[in-house]
C-alpha cells in the first residue's frame, strides 16, 4: 500500500488527491465554469445563428417583397401608361373631330359672311345705280353703247327697250344707232318684259342683256369665291 507523502503544508492546503496545492473541488468548479462557459458560447453561437438565419431569412422576404413591389409597379406603371394612351388617343380623336367641326364651321361661317357681305355691296351698289338712274337716265345711253360694241359683227340686230324709256330716251337712242357704228340693219323696239331703263341686244345667235339685274348678277358671279 503505497504511503501518503506529508508535507509541511496544512491540511487545508492537501486536496483530496494528497498532492498539495491540487484541490479537486476547485478543479471541478473550474471544469464546470468551463462547460459553463462552452455551454455559453455555444448558446450565443447558436442564438447568433438563429439570428443570422431570422436576418437572412428577412433579407430574402425584403428582397422578395421588393421584387414583388417592383414587379407590381411595373405592372401598375404598364397599365397606367396603357391607359394613358388609350385616353390620350381617345382625346386626341375628340380634340380632332372637334377641330374638324370647328374648320367646317369657320368655313361655314365665312362663306355665309361671305355672301352677305357680297349680297350687301350689290344691294347697295343697286340702290346707288337706281338713284342715278332717276336723274341720270343717260346711264342707259352707255349701256346700250357697251352693247352694241359687244355686238360690232352683227349684220342685223334689235335694241329692244321698255315702253318708258323708248319714250324718255328714244331720240337719243336713234341717234346712238347712227353713230356707234351698229349694223344696217338694226332698230329699236319697246319690249314691256323688260325692266325701266333696261336695255337688250337682240341678234341672230344670242342676245346682250344689259339691264341693271342681269348686270348685278355678272357682278354677284364675279364676287363669289
Amino acid at each position: 500500500m503505497a504511503s501518503i507523502l506529508k508535507s509541511s503544508a496544512t491540511r487545508q492546503d492537501v486536496g483530496p488527491s494528497g498532492v498539495a496545492g491540487f484541490n479537486l473541488n476547485d478543479f471541478a468548479a473550474s471544469g464546470r465554469q468551463m462547460l459553463d462557459a462552452a455551454r455559453e458560447e455555444a448558446q450565443q453561437i447558436l442564438a447568433d445563428a438563429r439570428k443570422e438565419a431570422e436576418q437572412i431569412t428577412a433579407q430574402a422576404e425584403r428582397d422578395g417583397r421588393a421584387a414583388g413591389l417592383a414587379e407590381a409597379r411595373k405592372t401598375v406603371e404598364q397599365e397606367v401608361t396603357q391607359r394613358v394612351q388609350s385616353e390620350v388617343q381617345q382625346q386626341l380623336g375628340v380634340l380632332q373631330a372637334t377641330a374638324q367641326q370647328l374648320a367646317d364651321q369657320q368655313a361655314q361661317w365665312l362663306e355665309a359672311f361671305s355672301q352677305t357681305l357680297t349680297e350687301l355691296g350689290i344691294g347697295i351698289a343697286e340702290k346707288i345705280v337706281r338713284q342715278r338712274l332717276q336723274t341720270e337716265p343717260q346711264l342707259v345711253l352707255e349701256w346700250t353703247e357697251q352693247a352694241l360694241r359687244q355686238a360690232r359683227s352683227a349684220r342685223s340686230l334689235v335694241v329692244a327697250v321698255h315702253p318708258e324709256t323708248l319714250v324718255q330716251l328714244g331720240q337719243s337712242l336713234e341717234a346712238l344707232l347712227q353713230t356707234a357704228g351698229a349694223a344696217d340693219d338694226a332698230r329699236l323696239e319697246p319690249d314691256e318684259s323688260l325692266e325701266p331703263h333696261g336695255v337688250v341686244i337682240r341678234q341672230l345667235g344670242g342676245s346682250i342683256d344689259g339691264q341693271l339685274s342681269s348686270q348685278l348678277d355678272t357682278l354677284r358671279r364675279m364676287l363669289q369665291p
